[in-house]
């Protein structure tokens, strides 16, 4: 192939030498013939204008004065007369005239056109335009040929001095011009024989070029392709046979010897009769039979699995497809691809017993499981699933999940199938809470857990499964505990209200004078109440959160600008005590007038400011910000302090929740001021989320929709 590369190249460049050369030549031989015409012209030129000169006495020049005296002299209309004469006998010859030279200018004697045209130059015209060569037939009495331009066009002129023989001076110039044009034209007509035969000739050879390219192209790329398909057949892992119809082998690849460990020349010329003899397990050779018996008559085949004896006696799944190869409609061989699956086979039957392994678990697990495919079909549903809905595996199987299923949420009774969907989408794992499943016989079973996806090897989505519960007992107990806090807060809230307001009157003066001791136990008991009064009613608004009746919201217009600079101001003497500086951050804007409870917000920015100055180290700032965005205003509380763990931050709204690090800086809290601000957000239509780094501070976000 290499050989046969350089020899392609060596032509191409001997078929690039003789096309330069034949261009080289043929250039070369237009170029001469241009200049050899060109010469055979300008002395053609030169010799009519030589022959007018000699026919001219030089006294019929000398009596003319070269002024508008002569116009009326015979000699002057006896010259302009033959001048005439010699343009309309001369071909080609457009203009003809004599000049004279005085005072170093050179004017017109006469000239061949009628006195009334326009291009006609009368007696004493001076000639300002005058070519060089013209100027040097009077100074040096020379003949000359001149191509140049001047008010009347593009000429090519023959200058002959009119020399008188007795003083030996230039009386005159005679001038033939020819236009340039007519000149060129001339010239071309005569290399156009010579420049179309080159022409035609670089064409033939570019055309051949091409041609010849384009060839050994196609020559290349068909070595390359047959070098391509040597390559892929001898190192292919499946084994490629070439049988012929009569069902002789005639082709082994080399992979015959891995697969098989017979070498290609044991088995290549043997009948496929003789193959099944000692290489076809003895149960599958009627099955090889058939193969080859349809692929003997033409038709096509993929995918036959069977199994075959190897050399040292070991039995072996392949994978056997064929193909016929027709020529002229006739079958001239047959192609086959045949493959080592043994692995596979070996793996399937591996996979089949823990399938069966994992079914047995998962249909005799307490959870009911269900697990939906790509194209959202039930695929798998165990006996939990079965006593739960009501359904058995049969009824479901195979059918889309929402035909059959139906989830609805808790609050509203809406169908929920988007957290089935959702995971199958984005393959995000999701809990499942606060979620109702219908059963066939209509009743809502409350359930609970979790949907995950199911990944193929390549790590992509195949499946989703959901594990859910009966939470229906656990519902009630719920229920039934959050009654019980409601009401039990309820009925604390008017003792807790009585000491109250005992403890006040025990302090004001009124009463009577106390002691200091007991002045320090009336305010013990006062502050000991106001804790116990704030944790009844974060019960009362966790029961209400709870209970679905969340809170009665009063919603006005007013400016969150304000509100914050107002309790900035009221928290003063918290940050005194602790030295903590709140304040502002940058950018804050001047006004941002929004639609809600001020109460609530008040209550949710409190509870924000009293955290971050909490955990905050002395000395700190804690930094307040506020963005107006198109549709939602975004406040943010950011300190410096012990931050969130990261392990942790999923559950820090979560209710009677507090993290490691925050319990051991301050004992007391009861873990519901971040549940209750984040419901009370989120009952206005915003959202609340956290964004901390443990040891380096935390920043709390909240948004409120704005209504335009």
């Amino acid at each position: 192939m290499v050989a046969s590369v350089q020899k392609s190249r060596i032509n191409q460049t001997l078929l690039v030498l003789i096309s330069f050369a034949t261009i080289v030549i043929g250039f070369g031989f237009t170029a001469w013939t241009w200049q050899t015409e060109e010469a055979r012209l300008e002395a053609e030129l030169l010799t009519q204008a030589r022959m007018v000169v000699r026919t001219i006495d030089p006294r019929l020049i000398t009596v003319l004065t070269g002024t508008e005296a002569d116009l009326s002299l015979p000699s002057y209309i006896g010259l302009k007369e033959r001048l005439a004469s010699i343009c309309s006998v001369k071909e080609n010859c457009r203009f003809a005239y004599f000049t004279g030279i005085r005072d170093g200018k050179i004017f017109f004697y006469a000239d061949s056109e009628p006195a009334d045209s326009s291009e006609a130059s009368p007696a004493g015209q001076i000639y300002d335009e005058a070519p060089d060569s013209l100027r040097w037939a009077f100074e040096e009495s020379t003949r000359s040929i001149a191509t140049y331009e001047d008010r009347w066009g593009n000429w090519v002129s023959a200058f002959v001095p009119l020399v008188n023989k007795q003083t030996g001076k230039v009386v005159a110039v005679f001038g033939m011009d020819v236009s340039q044009k007519e000149w060129t034209g001339h010239l071309i007509m005569m290399c156009a024989f010579p420049l179309t035969v080159t022409s035609l000739l670089v064409l033939f050879f570019v055309g051949f070029y091409i041609f010849y390219r384009r060839i050994s192209k196609v020559q290349a790329d068909i070595q390359k392709s047959e070098e391509k398909f040597r390559l892929l057949v001898e190192n292919s892992r499946d084994v490629i046979v070439l049988t012929h119809p009569d069902g002789i082998i005639e082709y082994l690849s080399p992979a015959c010897q891995d697969v098989f460990g017979w070498d290609s020349v044991e088995v290549v010329g043997k009948s496929t009769d003789e193959v099944m003899g000692f290489m076809i397990y003895k149960e599958d050779i009627l099955k090889f039979k058939k193969i080859f018996e349809m692929a003997s008559s033409g038709q096509k085949g993929t995918d036959f699995e069977y199994r075959v004896i190897t050399k040292k006696g070991e039995v072996k799944w392949v994978l056997h497809s064929w193909a016929p190869a027709l020529e002229n409609g006739k079958l001239k061989t047959i192609v086959s691809v045949i493959r080592d699956i043994n692995r596979r086979k070996l793996a399937e039957d591996k996979l089949r017993q823990e399938v069966n392994k994992v079914n047995a678990l998962v249909l005799g697990i307490g959870d009911a499981v269900l697990v939906v495919d790509k194209e959202r079909r039930i695929i798998l549903f165990n006996r939990a699933a079965e006593e739960i809905s009501g359904f058995s595996a049969q009824e479901v199987t195979g059918r889309k999940y929402d035909e059959v299923l139906r989830f609805i949420f808790e609050k509203d009774g809406k169908v929920n199938n988007i957290f089935i969907d959702y995971t199958l989408s984005s393959g995000e794992k999701q809990k499942i809470d606060k979620l109702m499943l219908i059963r066939k016989d209509g009743k809502s079973v409350s359930i609970a857990d979790s949907v995950a996806p199911i990944r193929n090897a390549e790590g992509d989505i195949v499946s989703c499964a959901v594990v859910f519960r009966d939470v229906s007992k656990e519902r009630e107990v719920d229920k039934m505990k959050s009654e019980f806090v409601s009401l039990a807060s309820h009925q604390l809230r008017t003792p807790l209200t009585g000491i109250k307001w005992l403890a006040e009157l025990l302090l004001k003066p009124k009463t009577g004078p106390l002691n200091n001791e007991q002045k320090n136990f009336v305010e013990l008991i006062y502050s000991s109440n106001e804790r116990l009064i704030k944790l009844v009613s974060d019960l009362l608004d966790v029961s209400h959160i709870e209970t679905g009746r969340k809170f009665t919201l009063e919603k006005t217009n007013f400016d969150m600008t304000e509100l914050i600079d107002d309790l900035i101001k009221e928290e003063v003497g918290q940050t005194a005590k602790r030295k903590i500086t709140l304040q502002r951050s940058s950018g804050f804007p001047p006004a941002a007038v929004v639609l809600a409870d001020r109460e609530k917000i008040s209550q949710v920015l409190l509870n924000l400011f009293d955290n971050a100055i909490r955990y905050s180290p002395e000395g700190s700032t804690v930094e307040v910000g506020l963005q107006l965005k198109l549709d939602e205003l975004i406040v943010s509380v950011c300190d410096k302090g012990i931050g969130v763990p990261g392990r942790q931050q999923d559950r820090i709204f979560q209710k009677f929740f507090r993290a490691d690090n925050a319990a051991l800086v301050n004992a007391s809290g009861n873990g519901l001021g971040l549940y209750i601000a984040k419901a009370m957000i989120e009952v206005h239509g915003g959202k609340m989320w956290l964004e901390s780094e443990e040891n380096k501070g935390a920043t709390f976000y909240f948004s409120l929709p704005i209504i335009l």
